[in-house]
């Protein structure tokens, strides 16, 4: 009813007023000497602490969720403090109880303050987090036992924890299914549908399930559907969809519906708009179909089903291991539309298993050339125009669906054993676009109609199962005699000489031989100083042009640093109320700092993508490719060395905190930001400065 009010003129009186104005001056006064009194305190008490001092090895174990349901994963966290183990945490004492995942490990450091008689003591933290995504295997009050951690030879030991694991929903309101179709095993790149099914029951009166959905989204929050193998690298590694992620969620982009894997809607992305701070669950809704099922009264009820579908294709034999799904959340039950109910609900399905054959190799015939896939053969020569003795190019292309990665040329020889007509050379392989292609060199060796004959090979069609037979037809062609003189008839021409040439004429022959050296002579020097001219005139525009892209990309670099450090203010503003979104702010603010490395946009990067540039990058073969300006400077070529380790493992920690669910701040998390994001744009000056001595002067940053 607030906007139904009148609105009104606040008038305050100019006594009131100078009051005000003197108590505000009087808070403010007193609020910074007592901030002035705790900075002084502290810078006191931190000249008069010892030193820090590292406290004894130690671990401890902690878990994201201490309850979860029959199908869900939690993170376990192991930690190792102040202590470097020998080898990473040993955890087949889980794989009893539970599935098992690494989502490997990230360093971290604290000081902890304390104060024993006015003295103040101060112990430095340092701890590996080992992370590990666990998923039980039955139902109950499980212990997860603590993993074996050794240093120096010594073991370390944590106490156990405890985990509640209850068991999946049992109700009708809505029921969880997958598929696979086919169900047979396929072959590669024969395309398979895996579906994820969310049944939901239709209410008796004039409502539909698309309207309970509807409330659900605004009141209760959308039902959380995950599909862990939509993200998972494994999969992507071994598998072809028909479109990408980011297309086929937008596809389904809807304003009420299920939330899947937690994704966000972005100023960046393509799942809506919101304001630069917030971000809010992206929510999918596919088009339903009425569908029957059985109740729990054993009555025959209408569902709304919803079915979120993938099509894909393995290029190349392999198990796939897909799921398992689950669906949380809280759902409306509206058989009694005078008194709904919430039911809370947690659902999830089977491991989905996609067994992809190889191709029986064994049974081919002599013939295959190692394509598999959907295929065609195409034959043609580059000239019908020919004479014995020229060179002609046959060309066997292969086009089509399929995989070419092992293709064998044909062997000719044996289709022209015998015939003597046409010498054949060895084939050149060459890639195309949709296929590949091999070219062979034949030249004739007769005169008169030749043919070449039809080309026979076969491929494995992927989608009948089986080997098949292409063949071209044959190739009529008719070679002209060559001419060239014979060999032997040029012989004699060598020797031939006029014995009775006159003097006169060998007088002639001298003076033009003279004539002719003079003239060599003259075009020689006019030759170099025109290629003077032209060295010349290249190094003049070389210089203008260094100097002109010394200037471009160091006011490029500045305009990256600008924007990345608002980008980076805001993040860190942005994570004293929202930490998980200020780390996805401080992502772009680095990234626009580096994009200059990538191809693709700032926002288009994943975090895998970038920590594999970084890894790349810190390798012994990675060439170091984003400071081989400072390779002659030991002292800033490891410099800028640890600016990459350290910016790997911001990434890293990111990509944790995205997959595994990882604390975001700690202690010094800001200050260590801020840190590492100064010395990238001390880099970007350098890098500047070392163009501008190859060039000459440039705008600094």
């Amino acid at each position: 009813m607030r906007h139904l009010l009148p609105q009104a003129t606040l008038i305050i009186p100019r006594q009131e007023l100078e009051l005000r104005n003197r108590s505000a001056l009087r808070r403010f006064l007193l609020t910074s000497l007592y901030t002035i009194s705790v900075c002084v305190f502290l810078a006191f008490s931190s000249a008069l602490a010892p030193a820090a001092e590292p406290s004894d090895p130690q671990l401890s174990l902690a878990l994201d969720s201490e309850m979860i349901y029959e199908g869900e994963s939690t993170v376990l966290i192991v930690s190792v403090i102040n202590a470097q183990p020998d080898e990473d945490p040993d955890v087949s004492a889980l794989e009893q109880d539970f599935t098992v995942e690494s989502l490997g490990a990230s360093t971290r450091s604290s000081i902890n303050v304390s104060y024993e008689n006015s003295r103040q003591n101060r112990v430095e933290i340092r701890a590996i987090d080992y992370r590990y995504r666990i998923t039980p295997k039955k139902t109950g009050n499980l212990t997860v036992p603590c993993p074996q951690v050794k240093v120096e030879g010594s073991t370390l030991a944590a106490n156990s924890l405890s985990l509640s694991v209850k068991e999946q929903t049992k109700t009708d309101l809505v029921l969880l299914e997958s598929s696979i179709t086919p169900e047979a095993d396929v072959y590669p790149l024969v395309p398979f549908e895996v579906s994820i099914d969310v049944l939901v029951k239709e209410p008796k009166e004039k409502l539909s399930a698309a309207d309970l959905l509807n409330f659900m989204s605004r009141e209760t929050g959308a039902p959380q559907l995950t599909i862990p193998w939509l993200q998972s690298r494994a999969v992507a590694a071994n598998t072809i969809a028909d479109v990408e992620t980011e297309q086929w969620l937008n596809s389904l982009n809807s304003r009420f519906g299920f939330a899947i894997n937690n994704y966000k809607t972005s100023p960046f992305d393509d799942f809506g708009f919101s304001s630069f701070f917030e971000r809010r669950s992206a929510l999918f809704l596919p088009e339903p179909v009425a569908v029957e099922r059985t109740d729990a009264n054993g009555q025959k009820t209408r569902y709304a089903k919803y079915s979120f579908k993938r099509v894909m294709r393995a290029p190349n034999p392999t198990t796939l291991t897909l799921g398992p799904c689950s669906l949380k959340g809280v759902f409306i039950d509206a058989s009694d539309i005078d008194n709904p109910k919430t039911v809370p609900v947690f659902l999830s399905t089977k491991t989905v298993t996609v067994n992809v054959k190889s191709i029986p190799e064994d049974q081919a015939p002599e013939n295959y050339i190692g394509v598999y896939g959907k295929v065609t053969q195409k034959v043609s020569i580059s000239s019908d125009d020919v004479a014995v003795g020229d060179g002609l190019t046959l060309t066997v292309a292969f086009q089509g669906y399929g995989s070419f990665e092992n293709a064998q040329a044909p062997d000719l020889n044996k289709l022209f054993d015998g015939k003597g007509s046409f010498k054949v050379y060895p084939a050149t392989e060459r890639s195309l676009e949709d296929g590949v292609a091999f070219d062979y060199k034949l030249r004739p060796t007769q005169s008169g109609a030749q043919e070449i004959p039809a080309i026979q090979t076969s491929y494995f069609n992927v989608e009948k199962g089986q080997f098949e037979q292409n063949e071209s037809e044959p190739v009529e062609l008719t070679v002209r005699e060559s001419l060239l003189p014979n060999v032997d008839d040029d012989s004699n021409l060598a020797d031939q000489t006029d014995s009775n040439a006159s003097a006169d004429g060998e007088s002639d022959r001298r003076a033009n031989d003279k004539l002719t050296a003079q003239s060599a002579l003259v075009k020689k020097i006019g030759l170099a100083l025109g290629l003077l001219a032209l060295v010349v005139l290249a190094v003049f525009s070389i210089r203008k042009f260094l100097q002109f892209y010394a200037a471009q990309v160091a006011l490029s670099n500045k305009r990256i640093v600008e924007a990345a450090q608002r980008r980076l203010d805001c993040a860190l503003d942005k994570m004293k109320t929202s930490p998980s979104e200020g780390i996805q702010q401080l992502r772009l603010a680095f990234i626009l700092l580096i994009r200059k490395r990538f191809r693709q946009s700032p926002e288009a990067l994943t975090d895998a993508e970038v920590v594999e540039f970084f890894q790349n990058e810190l390798s012994e073969t990675g060439g170091n490719r984003a400071f081989k300006l400072f390779k002659e400077d030991p002292q800033k070529y490891a410099e800028n060395r640890d600016v990459l380790r350290r910016t790997l493992e911001f990434f890293q920690k990111a990509e944790e905190i995205r997959f595994g669910g990882a604390s975001v701040v700690d202690v010094n998390f800001t200050n260590d930001v801020r840190e590492l994001f100064d010395k990238w744009i001390h880099f970007l000056r350098e890098q500047t400065k070392k163009l501008t001595s190859l060039s000459g002067p440039a705008e600094k940053l």
